[in-house]
């Protein structure tokens, strides 16, 4: 999290920029963004297997403390409760589940 003096000082020297610079810094930015949210995800992707307890970060499943990991996709998983096997999971997404 930024400072607020640090942020104050950020956008003071921004507005010196054109309209044109402004919008280069922005793709710019987007870009490394994205970049940050897909090594995020990669390293959380490469710490969560098949079978593993999980706890998620949701209202809906905040309570449920028996989920386990059946599948591991790309950008989610199939998370599923051990008491109640005839329910086919959830997708969930990556970023909110934590290993226990």
């Amino acid at each position: 999290m930024i400072k607020p003096k640090l942020r104050a000082e950020i956008i003071e020297s921004l507005s010196k920029y054109s309209f044109d610079d402004l919008k280069d810094l922005s793709v710019i930015v987007r870009d490394l963004t994205d970049r940050k949210k897909t090594d995020v995800l990669k390293q959380k992707r490469a710490q969560l297997n098949v079978g593993d307890h999980v706890r998620v970060n949701h209202p809906k499943l905040s309570g449920n403390k028996n989920l386990y990991i059946l599948k591991v996709n790309i950008k989610k998983c199939i998370v599923q409760d051990r008491d109640n096997v005839w329910n086919a999971g959830w997708n969930i997404p990556i970023t909110l589940i934590e290993k226990i």
